[in-house]
């Protein structure tokens, strides 16, 4: 007998975010605005999650791809090294440059709408 594929039916989008996902796209644009925490160079957008948390686009933070994605050769980013080896590694808080962030971002939307 040969193999036989089921056709599946395409997903639906869903109409809501999942439950316990913060979504805030305002504020991603901004965080990817900024530049790299280590080197400075252009960045993007790295999700900090807790141990089976959701994803939360307030608990962000600015990395260029050599930090934030695993590349060939010794690694550097924040994924290859884990959050304690990359705040070891690179002399950066993480939950200190999140509120940093947040704080920046919330003072420069205060100044917007006054």
């Amino acid at each position: 007998m040969g193999f036989i594929a089921r056709r599946s039916r395409p997903r639906a989008r869903r109409s809501k975010p999942r439950r316990g996902r913060v979504r805030d796209k305002q504020f991603l644009a901004f965080v990817a605005s900024k530049f790299c925490l280590v080197c400075g160079s252009p960045s993007t957008v790295h999700h900090v999650r807790f141990c089976g948390s959701h994803r939360n686009d307030r608990r962000t933070l600015p990395l260029c791809g050599r930090h934030h994605q695993i590349q060939p050769g010794p690694y550097t980013s924040i994924e290859a090294l884990g959050k304690v080896k990359f705040e070891a590694t690179y002399g950066v808080c993480i939950e200190d440059e999140i509120r940093k962030l947040n704080a920046e971002y919330e003072e420069g939307r205060a100044v917007q709408l006054q």
